[in-house]
């Protein structure tokens, strides 16, 4: 086949969707699929390239339909109509990639995967999320990452549309059987009560409250160390990022942890780092005011780190740790894991045993796989596609 994905945002960016988008598109390519994806432009990257088998297409475009859209969106649209496409599927909505597809007629079926809708209840996107329903029901299949905690279902219901086909987040459960690098000795924690949380700087990400945590573990005579892994975007306003200025709460969290010692910032690491200190440290915190279904937890629960999150997105389904409502309680279940060793080992292979039956990468894109055979033969049983 033929595939086109559309997203925001592709490699060399590292985060959520362009994770899962890459290893979707990579493994389809190595089935023997002819995979395109058309994306945002990158600092320093060329337009177009092949990485690993799939052909990279880039536009300098910027915004959705809602704050309004600038850039290449002629260029990005005459390319999506200048091929015959066996599928295309857009991954995200609110985002330019997928909103300016909303007035393309195109003869190949089209895939929306929605990775949770962020803006649903915020009353400025009203008009835009009838405008979603209205194209979404042009005969389009939509995609959930699950049935618990996005605002899919609620979306689908509101709008009279046709059940979502539930595919879940993948992990590469080959990297996370590598031997660990000893980061946690190198970073200077050896026998330190270690914390890891692994995001980028924005705002949804809460890294604040990462401070607070610590504070509140402090006040109760715990000690622990947390180090945040994360990347900080570049700033999209007045194209700013092109000068090398970085988004969302980088700057604030780089200047709040040069007084906070109990508190480390771990930028742009590399990706068998990043892999080895959640495999090594004692827990992962996830403070995220909002999430569909957090990359970073799977992640967790493939290393056997037990993990402790806020109630976002769809965490409640999964197992190996424990969520949350405040951040009171998070202290609380920090320092009642780190004093049962055993209790966080139990956790760990739980994780693990999950991540095996339900999330590895090669039984997820197989569902997608078996899901565009279907729409491309015309079939409408979306419920089969379902793992």
């Amino acid at each position: 086949m033929r595939l086109l994905h559309t997203t925001f945002s592709y490699f060399p960016e590292v985060s959520g969707v362009p994770e899962v988008v890459r290893q979707l598109s990579e493994r389809l390519a190595m089935r023997g699929h002819e995979v395109h994806v058309a994306t945002g432009a990158v600092t320093g990257s060329p337009r177009s390239e092949v990485v690993n088998g799939v052909t990279i297409h880039r536009f300098a475009v910027h915004g959705n339909l809602v704050r309004g859209i600038d850039g290449e969106a002629g260029a990005y649209i005459e390319f999506v109509r200048s091929m015959q496409w066996d599928v295309v599927a857009s991954h995200c909505a609110q985002i330019w990639s997928t909103d300016l597809l909303f007035q393309v007629q195109l003869d190949a079926p089209h895939v929306f995967v929605a990775h949770g809708l962020s803006a649903y209840n915020n009353p400025t996107y009203h008009d835009y999320f009838a405008q979603l329903a209205e194209w979404l029901g042009q005969k389009k299949t939509m995609v959930s990452l699950s049935t618990m905690g996005i605002e899919d279902e609620a979306f689908r219901r509101q709008y009279s549309l046709p059940d979502a086909v539930i595919i879940p987040n993948g992990i590469d459960t080959r990297e996370w059987h590598a031997p660990a690098l000893g980061v946690r000795s190198a970073w200077g924690r050896k026998d330190e009560p270690w914390l890891v949380n692994v995001s980028t700087h924005s705002p949804a990400k809460s890294h604040n409250l990462l401070f607070e945590l610590i504070k509140q573990l402090r006040s109760r005579k715990q000690p622990a160390h947390i180090t945040q892994i994360g990347r900080g975007h570049y700033a999209g306003k007045w194209n700013l990022g092109k000068l090398g200025v970085r988004g969302g709460c980088y700057y604030s969290c780089r200047t709040r942890a040069l007084f906070e010692k109990s508190l480390t910032l771990r930028l742009n690491l590399s990706r068998a780092e990043t892999v080895s200190a959640v495999k090594e440290a004692d827990l992962m915190v996830l403070t995220s005011n909002w999430e569909a279904s957090p990359l970073v937890i799977l992640e967790s629960m493939a290393a056997g780190t037990p993990f402790v999150t806020f109630d976002a997105g769809c965490v409640r389904e999964h197992v190996g740790g424990r969520v949350v409502s405040s951040l009171s309680e998070m202290a609380e279940t920090v320092i009642e894991l780190m004093a049962d060793s055993n209790f966080r080992r139990d956790l760990g292979e739980q994780g693990k045993r999950r991540i095996a039956e339900r999330h590895d990468w090669e039984v997820v894109v197989s569902a997608y796989e078996n899901l565009y055979r279907r729409v491309t033969s015309g079939e409408n049983n979306r419920k089969a596609a379902q793992i």
